[in-house]
């Protein structure tokens, strides 16, 4: 199958989400799942990472493409009549930071990946619309060393500081997810799309999405801001993560 024959059309599709969430930043956007089609699916398995570890049903990706069309007309089904149900993940537990301790992370099912990529592609088109230019963490075409030249020039900027960086133990897995997918209501009322991305288990499982939701729970504190308070500090995660604060001086978090 020739992978790049649906990218044209899904990019217009995303265009459009793209459009109508700039333009309308306080909208609750109610008709999302239509969007995705087989052709849409088509999209996500092309984005979705092929070399990762199988999850906890043993398929590797290679097996999974051996009857795409029949796979992914299943699971547009499941989908789209809400019988869809996230399969366990597997646990992993990979070593953190000097590898003293362990962080733990779940590997989803290869079937679930190209579903995740399917619902991120259309929260990704929505939510990059309102993030604030500092923001680096978890955001397509932005990396983390991005954010570090971000904090390079705004420090060089003001002739020196002081650079801190932050790490709030854990704080992944002590998000509370009901106040996440609230945060997501108040952009995404589809009933299909919160389904399918409120059908992840695990805290660790569920990272990228959280550190999306935390930046706009973050972002509604700083837009609170007064002009004064509103001068630039970059707060840029080192790892790849986040995002900015408050006035007049530069900082790192790993949140």
């Amino acid at each position: 199958m020739e992978e790049t024959l649906s990218s044209q059309p899904i990019s217009t599709k995303l265009l459009r989400i793209a459009e109508a969430a700039r333009q309308h930043p306080e909208r609750a956007f109610t008709t999302l799942a239509n969007h995705i089609d087989l052709a849409w699916l088509r999209e996500a398995y092309r984005r979705t990472n092929k070399d990762g570890a199988p999850g906890i049903d043993g398929q590797t990706a290679e097996q999974y493409a051996s009857k795409l069309e029949e796979n992914l007309q299943l699971l547009l089904g499941r989908f789209k009549t809400g019988q869809y149900r996230a399969p366990a993940v597997r646990r992993v537990h990979i070593p953190k930071g000097d590898g003293k301790k362990t962080r733990p992370i779940g590997v989803p099912t290869f079937e679930d990946k190209v579903r995740k990529r399917a619902v991120a592609m259309v929260l990704e088109a929505i939510y990059e619309q309102d993030f604030l230019d500092c923001s680096y963490g978890f955001r397509s075409g932005r990396s983390a060393h991005q954010a570090l030249e971000a904090v390079r020039d705004a420090t060089m900027a003001v002739g020196g500081g002081w650079v801190l960086e932050v790490d709030i133990a854990a704080f992944f897995d002590t998000l509370d997810p009901e106040a996440l997918q609230e945060i997501v209501r108040r952009r995404v009322r589809d009933g299909v799309l919160l389904r399918m991305i409120g059908g992840s288990h695990s805290p660790a499982e569920q990272l990228p999405q959280r550190a999306r939701l935390a930046h706009d729970a973050d972002r509604a504190s700083v837009d609170s801001r007064t002009p004064r308070q509103r001068q630039p500090l970059h707060r840029v995660g080192i790892d790849g993560r986040r995002d900015e604060a408050a006035p007049s001086s530069v900082g790192c978090t790993g949140c």
